[in-house]
């Protein structure tokens, strides 16, 4: 299927969120579509709807689809390998999942927390809106350890199977989302109202939501494709040091 064609194909399964479908049916139809897509080209047309100037509500519905259907693969998987036990229970047992199941938690984390700033944002600034954006600030105060799954323990391995230039790029990515989050983090606790840096905040909501979708439909996936067994236990033992940001309990 033509680049034209999947554009169309995500605009009709946009339309159908909006009309008030249930999810889960539009799910269903979105995994037959894009589950055979490379994620590097779903990346490509994801980023010509921006260009177009598809609304940010849209795209979150259409970031949410993918990490569903994420999820639904990994779970498959889960279920294939543990036949209903833990994940966690067995030695060499689905070492993907814990790091896979961190990473989705938390780009949905980030996602509800940057929509959150943004949707306060564009409206008149008031007292309500004011302690949105201040409570979504703090939430996102748990980033850097999100990042460092990354950049300690998946970056490493993925340098040793060829992908040095990606990794070196996230991991930059990474250091001035996080520098220009500590800034604008820093202020908002500390004055009354986050409105006089409105620029800059939607400026570094817009790159943390490019971030979840590398991570969603690149990073991810190269892993899950690419590593070993023993690279998921090199994960998997690393996870038990850094813990997770967004989880309630870490890898056992």
């Amino acid at each position: 299927m033509d680049q034209e064609a999947l554009l169309q194909k995500l605009r009709n399964y946009i339309a159908r969120l909006k009309a008030g479908e249930y999810f889960s049916s539009v799910a269903k139809d979105f995994n037959a579509d894009f589950r055979p897509i490379p994620p590097e080209e779903f990346l490509q047309i994801e980023k010509r709807l921006k260009e177009e100037g598809t609304p940010k509500s849209d795209l979150h519905r259409l970031c949410g689809l993918h990490i569903a259907m994420m999820t639904e693969k990994v779970q498959e998987e889960e279920d294939e390998c543990c036949e209903g036990t833990c994940c966690c229970c067995e030695e060499g047992c689905c070492e993907p999942i814990p790091a896979l199941w961190a990473m989705k938690e938390g780009n949905e984390s980030i996602l509800s927390a940057t929509m959150a700033i943004s949707e306060d944002m564009a409206k008149e600034e008031n007292e309500r809106s004011i302690q949105r954006v201040k409570q979504a600030f703090a939430f996102l105060n748990r980033l850097g350890k999100h990042y460092q799954i990354k950049e300690t323990l998946l970056c490493p391995i993925a340098r040793k199977h060829g992908y040095d230039r990606g990794a070196e790029a996230i991991e930059e990515e990474d250091h001035k989302i996080l520098e220009q989050y500590d800034e604008l983090a820093s202020y908002v606790a500390n004055h009354p109202s986050p409105y006089p840096k409105k620029k800059e905040i939607l400026a570094l909501v817009e790159r943390m939501e490019e971030m979840v979708s590398r991570e969603n439909y690149v990073i991810v996936p190269f892993c899950h494709s690419v590593f070993t067994p023993l690279d998921w236990e090199e994960v998997h033992e690393g996870m038990k040091k850094t813990g997770t940001a967004f989880l309630k309990c870490g890898p056992r």
